[in-house]
């Protein structure tokens, strides 16, 4: 029974292309059977001349003609596409249903033929030419769907999703300990084993011709696949099996001219891989060399993935190892992003950096909301010091909204921002006045927040962007006092007293 079950499986009676050719010779046997039992006739009366033509002409020679002429036709158009994709097409071509029934069809019909030929008397069955001609028009209404799926053969996207068909639960479950027997090789089989690989290579050479139509719907089934059959199981070694390929077809794409499109797509999809299982560590270190290899490149839409499929793994992983890695790959990108000039990608990331920051000081964890801040100055003083106003701008409106948010509800960190901030300010160069009012500004507001909060809850913060509120005139005591502490906080930041 399992063995049987094995057969059917390996059949895949699910896939049109194998069903079908089963299908047209499952009808033509249904007739078979009548007309052997002498039911239905397809032929009047015979005689030897009668019997001679079936044999000879219906029988031997048009099965014996047409075989060879389909059989070199169909493996010419295969042969061209084995060497437009990957050479494995053949070989899977050679081991379909398809191939194998016209095989079984025609030699049948050649040899039955033969033998009743050489057998042949004045006696013979008319049941058996009739059987003989059943045959025959089964033989020549096959040729449809050979012809059919031989044609679907030539097309990539039938090809991987045939492919992929096959790397299901009970494969993946399967290979686990062959993967765990192959340490030196991490999240690898042997190639005469490994289902995915053939994809992989179609997509590879997708990528070298420029092919970004079967790129992209490549990768698509890719991820599809994943999310139906390997993200469930959670196992290291399928997720790391996963993720090797995914960086090797990354790195193709990175490496050949004009294809970020698919470096992006493997970013995107090993964020994918990495958010949800144990492996979180291991695709936020393959994103990250993808991510650097592209900005050496100066692709600037992979780097941008980059940044967003890393937050989805901080956000959404539970593994310390894997936010580590995260929160380090920020640190070196922005330094390199600054430095290079990058504008679009350093703008992008001083923003997600500023979000985390928000949400992790929102749910007290400073230790995270104070790195991003650190990583928010490193960006604001590098661009600084290489003249990119327009970041520096972006990262003290960033500063700025933080600091209004902390200064209500920490003023630690509040005085932490407001330090932040001055030290940019110190990085921007004297011709900036725009840049240096923008600090100034951010500093200021911050510092009037935090005064007032440090009064108590009775004195109402005014936050920008909100309701002002007015609070009653302080007497010209107070105010005095006021300013004396202004001198007194300013001291903090280790500016000259005037």
């Amino acid at each position: 029974m399992t063995a049987m079950r094995r057969v059917l499986k390996d059949l895949d009676l699910q896939s049109w292309d194998n069903w079908l050719p089963l299908a047209v010779i499952g009808a033509f046997i249904a007739v078979g059977i009548p007309t052997a039992l002498g039911a239905v006739s397809f032929t009047g009366p015979m005689d030897a001349n009668r019997f001679k033509t079936i044999y000879e002409s219906f029988g031997l020679r048009t099965s014996a003609g047409i075989l060879p002429t389909i059989i070199s036709l169909s493996l010419v158009a295969i042969q061209f596409a084995s060497n437009q994709y990957s050479h494995r097409i053949m070989a899977l071509y050679i081991k379909s249903v398809t191939f194998w029934s016209i095989i079984s069809v025609y030699f049948a019909m050649i040899l039955v033929s033969l033998l009743l030929e050489a057998n042949r008397t004045d006696a013979d069955d008319p049941r058996v030419a009739g059987l003989i001609l059943v045959g025959t028009v089964m033989a020549v209404t096959l040729l449809i769907p050979h012809f059919v799926i031989t044609a679907s053969y030539l097309k990539p996207d039938f090809i991987i999703a045939k492919l992929l068909r096959r790397v299901d639960k009970e494969y993946l479950l399967s290979i686990e300990q062959a993967l765990a027997d192959r340490p030196g090789y991490t999240g690898r089989l042997d190639s005469n084993s490994d289902r995915l690989l053939p994809v992989i290579e179609i997509v590879e050479n997708a990528i070298k011709r420029g092919d970004r139509a079967t790129t992209r719907m490549a990768m698509e089934q890719i991820h599809s696949r994943y999310l139906s059959q390997a993200e469930k199981l959670s196992r290291l070694s399928v997720e790391e099996y996963f993720l090797g390929y995914l960086l090797r077809i990354g790195r193709k794409a990175v490496s050949v001219s004009d294809e970020e499109e698919a470096a992006v797509q493997a970013v995107e999809l090993i964020g994918t891989v990495g958010a949800q299982g144990p492996a979180g560590a291991i695709a936020a270190e393959d994103i990250r060399d993808l991510g650097f290899a592209a900005n050496k490149k100066g692709i600037d839409p992979v780097v941008v993935q980059m940044v967003g499929s890393l937050r989805a793994i901080f956000e959404r992983t539970e593994l310390a190892d894997a936010k580590k890695v995260v929160l380090d790959s920020y640190h070196s990108l922005g330094q390199d992003l600054a430095a290079a000039g990058k504008r679009r990608p350093v703008r992008h990331l001083a923003t997600n950096i500023s979000e985390m920051a928000q949400a992790s000081l929102g749910r007290r964890d400073l230790a995270t909301g104070y790195r991003c801040l650190d990583m928010l100055e490193i960006i604001g003083h590098d661009s600084a010091v290489n003249k990119l106003v327009d970041i520096v701008l972006h990262v003290v409106k960033l500063l700025h909204a933080l600091g209004v948010a902390a200064a209500q509800e920490d003023g630690e960190t509040g005085e932490r921002i407001v330090r932040t901030v001055l030290r940019i300010e110190r990085a921007i160069s004297t011709t900036e006045r725009e840049a240096i009012a923008a600090t100034s500004f951010a500093k200021g507001d911050i510092e009037q927040l935090l005064k007032l909060h440090s009064r108590g809850p009775e004195a109402a913060p005014v936050a920008q962007g909100a309701p002002a509120i007015h609070a009653p005139t302080p007497a010209p005591q107070q105010q005095a006092a006021q300013g004396k502490d202004d001198g007194e906080f300013s001291d903090l930041w280790a500016e000259p007293k005037s």
